[in-house]
């Protein structure tokens, strides 16, 4: 019997977790209705986060106070993210370049496009690595670009990457 601390388990109900962070549960909801975070649902419907959540919203407020980006901005930020690449190295699932629903806008993350097409769950959704990594906000999103680009061929999609990854500077 393991008791290991595991900050993927979702274990904060909604008002404990802003609590944590110092914030609002109005806000906390705010970030889920702009698909910057999948709360965990329990079978009543009751939304639970993880100690990766609350340092998501850290992160998703870090990008909106000093970095300066709104919501749209952070959402198109992660949408370039190309999960078609990472997903596939990292966990089998069947998502390929020309196949990915994601993959043809440029607005929202793979993940709200996978859910608002009902490609995947909520569930495989907050396992996803691409899901898990984008808002790390601790150089994960710099190194999914810089792995997926070591990789690219096609020169446009790597300018509009390196464009985009400009003003982050380094973590």
């Amino acid at each position: 019997m393991s008791s290991g601390f595991d900050a993927h388990e979702p274990v904060l109900t909604i008002g404990l977790a802003a609590q944590r962070i110092g914030t609002s549960v109005p806000t906390l909801r705010m970030y889920e209705a702009e698909g910057l975070i999948i709360p965990f649902r329990t079978s009543s419907g009751r939304r639970l986060y993880s100690y990766e959540d609350l340092r998501r919203f850290q992160c998703i407020r870090r990008l909106l106070q000093k970095e300066g980006l709104n919501m749209a901005g952070i959402r198109r930020l992660i949408s370039l993210i190309p999960c078609w690449k990472v997903q596939p190295k990292e966990t089998g699932l069947p998502c390929r370049q020309g196949t990915c629903a994601a993959q043809e806008q440029e607005r929202d993350p793979c993940w709200v496009v996978m859910r608002r097409e009902n490609l995947r769950s909520d569930e495989e959704c907050r396992n996803c690595p691409v899901y898990r990594r984008a808002l790390a906000c601790t150089g994960e999103m710099k190194l999914l670009y810089r792995e997926v680009l070591a990789e690219v061929k096609d020169s446009k999609f790597r300018e509009v990457v390196e464009r985009h990854l400009m003003p982050l500077g380094e973590e």
